[in-house]
């Protein structure tokens, strides 16, 4: 009995240490805060309400899906949650669910649902309007056991959590098979134990939440593994359950730390950032998140699931971008020796400064010098280069060239979208090549 009490002693006074230490680092604060905007939802069956919400999604315009999981639908809402529709109810038919728990949209604004207990995946527009299906129970390409994570990278290619046949599945965008990896329970790269989630980042990279592995594992867009991060624990960087993946425009990852009750973000190698939240219910503060997205300004939305709430939280992307406008004067030409005047409109369109020179690159004219000096957010460059117009450009009809700017950002370069310019030839009244033949004849007076 001794013996047992020692050990019950011992072990409340671990728990207790543990406790303290965990209350201390969930009291730290970081350099990088996410700050609780605004929240919406309790539990219901009414528009905005929910019962165990669980994937969420944001489109490019910020919208928000919300699998609503025991409501068996999906709910649509804007940025700050004022809610615009929704679509399913329970059954199996095209556009009925049966516990959806994935969404993801591509960048058409399509919706992809994991629906997961009827071991599909449903395509609609970004109205609800059913567009396709695939799937199916089993164990072969392109069949689910229990998938409950959708994700869609750049290409519109679509990852799927085949969650119970522990694999990752890819498609493209209308349900062909493309790969699978993964494949039975195991802790080795590469395997999974109740893969729940995926995302996948601009440069096609893809991030698994490897739920009972207590890990991320970072792949190509082929399923070769790259890397991996996590381990059981409530440490910094340590993660008990995660269910949700996403990431932002930058490669950053925020994971759903399920059992911990918080948010951790990661760099794209792994590496630590910040966290937030505890249990509780009130703002900012979770029970059992499984869902997170990011919106295009770097927004948090976590789907905060026995809270039976949706949360939104301030964040901020560092955003590299330069953003060109080319014209040309005049629009027309009509002989070799013309001069055509291309001006370029240069704009940093991101929130970081661009190192310069800025330089535009023609496809005719070459390098163009812009100016040696930075550009500060929101700032506008105008360059202009003439061009002279050949013989080849009058046969031709029309002059089209591109242009793209650069700049720097640290030791990257920094490229904006490339603009085309077309003028045109104008070859006196007529608009095609003409000829013109004037006919006379010797003698004038015939034979009589």
């Amino acid at each position: 009995m001794k013996f047992q009490q020692a050990n019950v002693f011992k072990m409340t006074s671990l728990c207790l240490i543990l406790l303290f230490f965990g209350l201390m680092s969930a009291s730290v604060t970081h350099a990088e805060a996410y700050t609780f905007v605004t929240k919406w939802g309790s539990g219901g069956a009414g528009p905005g309400l929910f019962s165990s919400p669980w994937g969420v999604a944001v489109d490019s315009f910020g919208n928000v899906y919300v699998a609503d999981t025991s409501n068996e639908r999906i709910q649509k809402f804007d940025n700050n949650g004022t809610y615009i529709t929704q679509w399913g109810g329970g059954g199996a038919g095209d556009g009925l669910f049966y516990s959806p728990h994935g969404v993801a949209v591509d960048s058409s604004g399509n919706v992809y649902v994991a629906d997961t207990s009827n071991e599909r995946i449903q395509k609609f527009d970004s109205n609800g309007t059913y567009i396709t299906q695939w799937g199916g129970g089993g164990a072969a390409a392109g069949l689910f056991s229990g998938p409950h994570g959708v994700a869609v990278d750049s290409l519109d290619n679509v990852y799927v959590a085949d969650t119970d046949n522990q694999r990752i599945q890819k498609f493209d965008s209308n349900g062909t098979y493309i790969t699978q990896w993964g494949g039975g329970v195991g802790a080795g790269d590469g395997q999974f134990n109740g893969p729940y989630a995926v995302a996948a980042d601009s440069l096609g990279n893809v991030y698994v939440a490897d739920t009972f592995n207590n890990r991320i594992q970072k792949f190509d867009s082929n399923g070769n593994y790259i890397t991996k991060w996590g381990s059981l624990g409530s440490a910094d960087g340590q993660l008990y359950s995660p269910y949700g993946v996403a990431v932002d425009s930058l490669g950053n990852v925020y994971v759903a730390d399920t059992s911990n009750n918080r948010i951790q973000k990661f760099d794209s190698n792994g590496n630590y950032v910040t966290k937030w939240g505890s249990l509780g219910s009130a703002d900012g503060l979770f029970y059992n998140p499984h869902g997170v997205a990011v919106d295009p300004f770097c927004n948090v939305f976590v789907g905060d699931t026995d809270n039976q709430r949706i949360q939104k939280f301030a964040g901020s992307c560092q955003i590299r971008s330069l953003t060109i406008v080319k014209s040309a004067s005049p629009a027309m030409y009509s002989a070799v020796g013309d001069l055509i005047t291309y001006s370029y409109n240069v704009t940093n369109s991101g929130n970081l400064n661009i190192t310069g020179p800025i330089n535009v690159t023609d496809s005719i004219l070459g390098i163009v010098d812009i100016t040696s000096g930075d550009l500060i957010p929101g700032q506008s460059v105008i360059g202009t280069a003439n061009y002279t117009i050949t013989q080849a450009d009058l046969d031709a009809g029309s002059v089209t060239n591109a242009a793209y700017a650069t700049g720097t950002f640290g030791n990257n370069t920094t490229t904006s979208n490339t603009d085309n310019a077309t003028v045109t030839a104008v070859q006196g009244p007529f608009e095609f090549p003409v000829l013109i033949i004037g006919k006379s004849a010797f003698p004038t007076i015939t034979a009589l």
